[in-house]
């Protein structure tokens, strides 16, 4: 990592026409080919364009006010002599050049100095102004009367102090009392006049007015107004406060978070601001390392503690107030008033306490969170916040120093000032400070009414924090460059969205070259990154909670983030630098490893790049944001872990991602019982020393995942969440966590650079579900003819991918089974021999051996053939016609089953003059009987057979073979009494009957066979005879009826022993209805 810086902290030299180019209100694409501003303004007012450095004196010591000078300040008297002054005389640097190449081979890797920072004594050794140039000026102050009220082990700065009449003889110059709008300010009206002995050492004499002061840059700000001169001491002690914090009120405040919906009053609260739909400082929290890693029992060491620069007092009630509503956070910070005693109440700074508390906090004892130290100047003027930063530097009791106060580059703070600064900055940097400073709230209009950046943060030793508009109430919805307002006045009061633009100070520095769209090409660029800042984050103040915001809420949140960020690197030992074997430590100026986080080949980018959204105000348009850097939001916001992993990355030779080892169960085996995986996770750092093992994530069946990044913030993946396990190096887990089924474990491991390891372990099978079957016999079957039956089976398993893989059968009702077979759906098997009742079970069993309840089917073994018990014979019969289709007779049979299943039908067949059999259809399969038609003068013969309901089949079974004989009423067979009269009749069996109308008249038939039948007609005015055969006894027999029926047979007589016979149909003479007729007589035979 290298970086070059400039090599002078003068103001840039040389014509910055360029920058015109870059109009206020056009994306970076649009703008670094810009001719003319463009507008993005209210009411579409064209932007002014960026002033060259010609604008300013090159070199001045301390030079009027250009208010002053350029006589727009009103002139109202000479101030009063008795006046008190302080004064600050910043020394030049003997080696400024060397000090800046330094600076840069501390952030180059490549270079034997690469973080290998200075003590203070090292530090003022090497590159400090000399103890007899500070001499100098003491002896030239005294000289003329001036008090010496502070000097610096660093030289840096001599702070004066002495009345205005004084001072005016002492350097020269004239101060008055002027107005300038609404402001009353003194003011020289010239530049201090330094004798030789000193103007060669003297960088700027500051406090020559009360004009140049910074500003506070809450969204907010309500700050009480100081007064140019306190009485008291030059540096002094103020109250002291500490509390714990509670890490389980931490994570149900996260959990609360992730489940509502809104903010609490408008505002967001810490909770908020860690979760991952915001900058994702929780996964960061959660490693744990904040902020006292080695446990000194004192408290955080200076690398992890914070130096606030503010004004006014913060009082004690107000930072338990914050805790009060936020109890998870602990706290512990101290107070140093500077020049002179502070009064008023300071929301700025109350802010910048409670926020850098937040953002750095162990959420345990107060001990172990990161300490602040609160420098509360008595007034705002720039000479004041010298001290205040020479005061930081020269206590070393932090390494992080935030401000949220600054003031124009030029307009306000004049060159020799910001030298000065800077050479206090470069001396911090040197000695492993990190620096952030609020970049403005007043868009491209660092004062309101020029275009201009607001210093420090236009130092390229600071980062500059900018401002954008997250909206994550209930979840990340969207982010935004922050917009001022539109109204007048917005400007003014801290509403003019979020600072930046191109210093006519600073040349670019090395870690944006390259890196900044083409934007302020030569010089530096600001903002850095940008965090929300316009809507409200709750503060505690005056004894409310509140909404705050603004640029300076940004500045304290990255100054708790690199305290905590110092504290991870602490944490990880003493494998840092080009070697790997320094202390790691201390970080030093972000930006290095920021700019290349964001640019160039990272584990992770941490940068949320903000695309949309304008700066401008009711001044005038202002910058957009655009793909990559932009002066709206800089490179954008960040996830704060892994910003942490990219610096940690940047700063040790190792590259050696983790490693991780899976033990556990076989795999491709189904289990029943819940075995364990377990793994360890371990970095080795290859030939180097190990970053350390940040933690590891696992999920069944899928990578849990490493996005490299994101383009915004959100929820889902391990760049948002971090590991699951932070820290933890072994694990495991039970299969049945995974449910049922096959599984295959993935752990994804990270190191501390953010490198990653995915190792996965599978598949492993798991199921307890009882798999289930049923069996059918012979497809179902009640019967079957044979012992060897055919088996379908069906079978399942809850669980998919565990199939049933065995079955096993029991005949005896599963009072016990066979062994074991292959699983199949359908097979044969040979029940036990004999006919009866019999029954099969089935077993079935899945691939993690859970065998099921057994399934029974039961079936009927017959195997016994049937037999016909009667052949089939012609019986004739009545209630039937004669017609033509042939007489009516019945064929009877009969049929036994001795196998148990019983009979199931039979199959008829008729022969008719001894041809072939053909089938006779029956009522139902188990008839033993059936109706058929035959005609007389055929012979006639039936076979059956049986079936049985297991199947087995007779042999045929053939009757006799018989002749149906048909006698008509003319026929020489029948013998009539007298008393019968022939007629002719339709429909009669020969076209005619005889009848009779009187009783006793006789029709008798003679024959040869076994059965008789009269066939007559049924009427209504027919009645009723008798019917014998040979000498038996009579039988009367009705032919009345109200329905005609012809060719009736109305009696027959059958099992006639075979022989002649003589069968007589005698009339009754039945009253009202005597008729009686013969048609004629069937005979078998």
């Amino acid at each position: 990592m290298s970086s070059s810086r400039p090599p002078r902290r003068r103001h840039v030299t040389g014509s910055l026409a360029a920058l015109a180019a870059f109009a206020l209100g056009v994306t970076p694409a649009v703008a670094s080919a810009a001719t003319s501003p463009s507008a993005d303004g209210p009411g579409g007012s064209a932007a002014p364009t960026v002033p060259t450095s010609a604008a300013f004196p090159t070199h001045q010591r301390g030079s009027a006010p250009q208010a002053v000078t350029s006589g727009s300040a009103h002139l109202v008297r000479a101030t009063d002599e008795s006046q008190r002054l302080r004064l600050t005389v910043g020394l030049q640097t003997p080696h400024a050049d060397d000090e800046e190449a330094f600076l840069a081979s501390l952030q180059d890797k490549s270079s034997p100095n690469f973080h290998r920072y200075l003590t203070a004594e090292q530090w003022n050794a090497r590159f400090a102004p000399s103890a007899a140039d500070e001499q100098k000026v003491v002896d030239w102050a005294q000289a003329n009367g001036i008090t010496v009220t502070r000097r610096f082990a660093n030289h840096l700065v001599v702070d004066l102090e002495g009345d205005v009449g004084t001072v005016e003889k002492a350097l020269g110059v004239s101060i008055n009392d002027y107005t300038l709008g609404q402001r009353q300010f003194y003011a020289n009206t010239a530049a201090p006049a330094l004798p030789a002995s000193i103007s060669d050492v003297v960088e700027a004499v500051g406090g020559l007015n009360s004009l140049e002061v910074l500003q506070p840059q809450g969204a907010t700000a309500e700050q009480e107004a100081s007064t140019a001169y306190s009485a008291g001491a030059a540096v002094s002690e103020g109250p002291s406060q500490h509390a714990d914090g509670s890490t389980a009120l931490l994570a149900a405040a996260m959990s609360a978070a992730k489940a509502k919906s809104a903010t609490t009053g408008g505002f967001y609260d810490p909770s908020d601001i860690y979760a991952s739909t915001a900058y994702d400082t929780d996964a960061l929290n959660r490693q744990g390392h904040c902020c006292n890693p080695t446990h000194v029992s004192t408290g955080a060491p200076p690398a992890t503690s914070i130096a606030i620069a503010s004004v006014g007092l913060q009082q004690l009630s107000d930072m338990q107030g914050f805790h009060d509503l936020y109890p998870y956070l602990a706290y512990s910070y101290d107070t140093r008033y500077i020049d002179g005693t502070p009064s008023g109440n300071d929301l700025e700074g109350t802010m910048d306490l409670e926020w850098s508390t937040a953002m750095a906090n162990s959420f345990g004892s107060y001990l172990d969170t990161a300490h602040v130290r609160m420098y509360d100047g008595a007034n705002a003027l720039l000479t004041t916040f010298t001290d205040i930063y020479n005061s930081m530097l020269s206590d070393g009791v932090a390494r992080t120093m935030s401000t949220s106060w600054g003031c124009a580059e030029s307009y306000c703070a004049s060159s020799g000032l910001m030298n000065t600064q800077h050479n206090i900055f470069n001396a911090m940097l040197g000695q492993g400070w990190s620096l952030t400073a609020a970049s403005d709230d007043a868009g491209p209009y660092a004062d309101c009414s020029h275009v201009s950046v607001s210093y420090p943060s236009s130092d390229p030793d600071v980062v500059a924090a900018g401002g954008t508009t997250l909206q994550a109430a209930g979840g990340f919805f969207s982010e935004v460059a922050w917009t001022g307002g539109s109204s007048a006045g917005s400007c003014g009061v801290n509403n003019g969205g979020g600072g930046g633009g191109c210093s006519v100070q600073f040349a670019q520095p090395g870690y944006q070259s390259g890196r900044v769209n083409g934007l302020c090409p030569g010089h530096r660029a600001v903002p850095d990154v940008s965090l929300n800042a316009s809507i409200g984050q709750n503060i505690f103040f005056g004894g409310v909670r509140r909404g705050s915001g603004g640029t300076s809420i940004v500045a304290p949140e990255l100054a708790g983030f690199f305290a905590q960020a110092n504290a991870y690197r602490i944490s990880m030992g003493n494998i840092c630098g080009s070697t790997g074997n320094q202390a790691c430590g201390l970080i030093g100026n972000p930006n290095n490893a920021i700019y290349l986080g964001a640019s160039t080949g990272t584990t992770h980018n941490p940068v949320y790049d903000i695309t949309s959204g304008c700066t401008s105000n009711d001044v005038g348009g202002g910058w957009c944001a655009g793909t990559g850097y932009d002066l709206a939001t800089g490179l954008g916001s960040l996830n704060m872990l892994q910003l942490a992993w990219d610096i940690n990355y940047w700063t040790v030779p190792e590259a050696t991602p983790p490693s991780i080892g899976i033990s556990g169960p076989s795999t491709g085996v189904w289990y029943t019982s819940n075995p364990s995986l377990s793994w360890s996770v371990a970095d080795s750092g290859g030939s180097y020393g190990a970053a350390g093992n940040a933690g590891y994530t696992y999920r069944w069946d899928a990578d849990p995942g490493n996005p490299t990044s994101h383009a915004h913030p959100g929820t889902g993946d391990p760049f948002y969440y971090g590991p699951t396990y932070p820290k933890a190096s072994t694990g495991s887990v039970s299969l049945a966590s995974a449910g049922q089924g096959c599984h295959t474990l993935y752990v994804r491991a990270w190191d501390n650079l953010g490198l990653s390891t995915l190792r996965s372990y599978g598949p492993v099978c798991y199921d307890t579900s009882t798999p289930s079957a049923s069996i059918s016999l012979n497809s179902g079957a009640t019967y079957a003819n044979s012992s060897t039956v055919s088996v379908a089976l069906s079978a399942s398993n809850p669980t998919s991918g565990d199939p049933v893989t065995q079955m096993r059968f029991s005949n005896n009702g599963g009072s016990s089974y066979g062994p074991w077979h292959p699983y199949a759906s359908s097979t044969t098997y040979g029940l036990p021999s004999g006919n009866g009742t019999r029954s099969l079970s089935v077993q079935v069993m899945n691939a993690a051996g859970t065998v099921s309840a057994g399934a029974t089917d039961t079936i009927v073994v017959d195997t016994a053939v049937p037999t016909i018990s009667s052949a089939p014979h012609p019986k004739l019969i009545t209630g039937q016609t004669f017609t033509s289709s042939g007489a009516p007779v019945q064929i009877l049979w009969s049929g036994s089953d001795t196998g148990g299943s019983g009979i199931s039908g039979y199959t008829l067949q008729q022969s008719v003059d001894g041809g072939a059999y053909t089938g006779v259809s029956l009522s139902s399969p188990g008839a033993t009987s059936a109706i058929v038609h035959i005609h007389s003068g055929h012979t006639y013969r039936y076979q059956v057979r049986v079936t049985d309901r297991a199947g087995n089949v007779s042999g045929w079974k053939a009757g006799s073979t018989f002749t149906l004989s048909s006698y008509e009423n003319t026929s020489s067979r029948i013998a009539y009494s007298s008393g019968w009269t022939q007629v002719n009749e339709s429909g009669a069996s020969g076209g005619n009957v005889k009848y009779t109308t009187s009783g006793g008249k006789t029709a008798k038939v003679s024959f040869t066979g076994t059965q008789v039948a009269w066939v007559t007609q049924i009427a209504s005015t027919n009645g009723s005879a008798t019917v014998k055969v040979d000498s038996g006894s009579s039988s009367s027999v009705s032919t009345n009826g109200s329905t005609t029926k012809q060719t009736y047979v109305a009696a027959a007589s059958t099992g006639l022993t075979a022989g002649a016979h003589t069968y007589t149909v005698t009339s009754s003479g039945t009253s009202g209805h005597p008729r009686v007729e013969v048609d004629t007589f069937l005979v078998i035979s």
